[in-house]
């Protein structure tokens, strides 16, 4: 009798270590499966964004729409896949807190001044994406957060190198995770002023004419250590000059610059109005208002890719080729509006400063006329780190913004205590 108890306690003993065993796998099945569906879901919903154009397709350069209907990045004429449009980028720089602190006030009005390295961008404020808004259209919102950056493929840092003759720039190359890159082939365009006037002054100021834009190309390819050297022969002058470097390696391209005028020594600002063919010269009194001022001479260009790799300069029209900043108190001088066919690229701007004690030489400044050239990184939504988020799914690919490779990253996890990020 005891021998049929004792077996009869060891089957129990059995059935219930079986249930707590079986109780674990299941309960890490049930992980497992959750797991492999946050990463399904994270895919499907990075893929949504970066392949489809969003309601309305133009949303971002839409001067006239607050919010889009459906939220998505890719450019709609785009015939390669993974292809963002700049301006819906553009849209979710000025919504990222990253420059919400360089918020200034120009005649009664808020824009965002976009300053990295070597440019000095204004954007209006009233165009920014909430992030909650854009949970709600994605369908998310209370169940998931995200977190989206775009950054440079390739990092191109470029310095001069003093010489006697012409003038030289050293280019490094490394890729997204800082590592050289050898071999990469380098085409750096030089863009400096003469005062050689070849068919006249195109702003019609006379004697005041400044300096009349030009430029020259050289390449090279990067040594092991993924630095090149980009060789001019031509003279140039102290703030006169800047250079434009494109970089490609592995089918991936980049770019880099060196501008001789630093933006704390710009005379004029560069107003973007997005979805807009036109952009607003602001003398620099007109934002800083403690600076002494005199009347500013300009020329405008536009400099476009051309279909065989170069750069072509196209003369912008302009309301007036002077501004007089008068320290911005009820001047309507102290800013100019130039139109043209405004493409992915770069505005030039020759430009001196004559008059109540101010004389200078002419100055060359250079806007990018888009988020991709200037190399601007991008950060939208609620980022992991600072909340201490677990089970977090990361994805990357490759994508291209006006021609210039850029690494897309998306975080994505479950929404534990209802945390909003971005602006809200």
């Amino acid at each position: 009798m005891i021998d049929y108890i004792a077996a009869a306690v060891g089957i129990v003993i059995v059935f219930i270590g079986g249930v707590f065993i079986f109780g674990g796998m299941l309960t890490n099945g049930v992980a497992n499966l959750e797991q492999k569906n946050s990463i399904m879901q994270a895919q499907s919903l990075f893929d949504y964004i970066l392949l489809t154009p969003g309601y309305p397709s133009n949303w971002g350069s839409n001067s006239s729409l607050t919010a889009p209907k459906a939220f998505g990045l890719a450019n709609a004429q785009a015939t390669q896949p993974y292809t963002l449009s700049q301006a819906d980028v553009m849209r979710l720089l000025v919504s990222s807190s990253q420059f919400q602190k360089n918020a200034i006030q120009i005649g009664g009005k808020t824009y965002l001044n976009l300053t990295e390295g070597l440019f000095s961008i204004l954007v209006p404020v009233g165009k920014t994406i909430n992030y909650t808004y854009v949970k709600k259209v994605l369908g998310i919102y209370g169940s998931y957060e995200f977190y989206l950056s775009l950054t440079p493929a390739l990092n191109v840092s470029v310095h001069p190198v003093s010489t006697s003759q012409g003038v030289k720039f050293s280019v490094k190359v490394t890729n997204f995770f800082g590592a050289p890159l050898p071999l990469a082939t380098l085409t750096g365009s030089l863009i400096y002023l003469s005062q050689t006037s070849q068919g006249g002054c195109p702003n019609k100021n006379g004697a005041n004419c400044p300096s009349l834009i030009y430029y020259s190309t050289a390449t090279a390819t990067t040594n092991l250590s993924g630095v090149g050297i980009l060789s001019f022969n031509t003279q140039v002058q102290p703030q006169s000059y800047a250079l434009i470097v494109q970089a490609s390696s592995s089918n991936l391209i980049g770019y880099g610059y060196y501008s001789s005028v630093t933006p704390s020594h710009l005379e004029a600002y560069a107003l973007l109005q997005p979805g807009s063919d036109n952009v607003t010269l602001m003398q620099h009194c007109a934002v800083v208002t403690t600076a002494s001022c005199g009347v500013d001479y300009f020329n405008v260009s536009n400099l476009i890719q051309n279909n065989s790799g170069g750069f072509s300069i196209i003369n912008l029209t302009c309301t007036r080729y002077w501004i007089n900043g008068g320290k911005g108190v009820g001047n309507v001088h102290s800013n100019s509006t130039c139109s043209g066919l405004l493409y992915n690229g770069f505005l030039l701007v020759s430009i001196k400063q004559t008059g109540n004690g101010q004389q200078s030489n002419t100055i060359l400044e250079i806007f990018p006329l888009n988020v991709a050239f200037a190399n601007l990184f991008v950060n939208f939504g609620l980022n992991p780190v600072s909340t201490h988020a677990i089970s977090v799914t990361t994805l990357t690919r490759v994508v291209v913004i006006s021609g210039v490779s850029y690494i897309a990253t998306f975080a994505y996890w479950p929404d534990q205590a209802q945390a909003y990020g971005g602006l809200s």
